[in-house]
């Protein structure tokens, strides 16, 4: 039986796709079997699904996986889970992915599953993203951004989990943009991220760095992040906890 390690977020655009493609493709290249998730994706063009973060994540993987092993709930609107799916009039089965997921880690000896949204985002009438964390069973690494403001995010974020008893490995700090170079915003950026190390509890890796290649494609990206020191940290960090 294999390992799962959830991606999840302080909030949507954070870069947990990059994150757990980045992280997948660091511990893949340390010669270990590597599988994706990604569970539920809304804004979903069934007719072209080369846009969609399902793609993005399996074709990442060598070989690449199944639409339908990554992905088990796809949406065609671009609006919350449970919306997306309400307009659908259907209704998201948590234990259907369990029973994929159970399946994957099977055959893989990792399995990266990235969340949609962050943990308190509903996904049915009762129940919300952390208790598909809950379910599975499987610890969670919590991406983040590095400015003003993440303080709140991460520590709401963190005591969300915790009151779940879910295992928080580590959290990833990152520049979803370029950051302004001024004085100012380089000295919240720093005590942003002294504050998040002593208050967590928990392993803090980055600010990882805006990776500008992404203008010229998704794969380019990847290969430029993978490369990144605090990517490669956390990618052995997890390896080695988890073993």
């Amino acid at each position: 039986m294999g390992t799962g390690i959830f991606i999840t977020g302080t909030d949507t655009e954070v870069g947990k796709t990059a994150m757990t493609a980045a992280l997948a493709r660091c511990v893949q290249a340390q010669g270990i079997k590597v599988g994706v998730m990604k569970p539920i994706e809304t804004g979903v063009n069934l007719t072209n699904t080369t846009n969609t973060d399902t793609h993005r994540l399996r074709t990442i993987i060598e070989p690449a996986q199944m639409f339908e092993s990554v992905c088990q709930y796809h949406f065609p609107d671009p609006l919350a889970p449970l919306a997306a799916a309400n307009r659908q009039a259907r209704n998201i089965d948590l234990q259907s992915i369990q029973s994929t997921y159970k399946k994957l880690i099977e055959q893989y000896e990792y399995i990266f599953i990235e969340g949609v949204g962050g943990v308190l985002v509903p996904l049915t009438k009762n129940l919300q993203v952390r208790d598909l964390i809950k379910l599975l069973q499987v610890p969670c690494i919590v991406v983040g951004r590095a400015t003003l403001g993440a303080v709140n995010h991460l520590l709401l974020t963190l005591e969300a989990l915790k009151t779940q008893e879910i295992q928080v490995l580590a959290i990833a700090l990152n520049h979803c943009q370029q950051p302004d170079q001024s004085e100012v915003k380089a000295l919240q950026i720093q005590s942003t991220v002294e504050i998040i190390r002593t208050r967590s509890g928990v392993p803090v890796y980055g600010p990882i760095v805006f990776e500008k290649t992404f203008s010229a494609g998704w794969q380019k990206g990847i290969n430029s992040l993978q490369q990144d020191t605090s990517i490669q940290k956390l990618a052995h960090f997890i390896t080695q906890k988890q073993r």
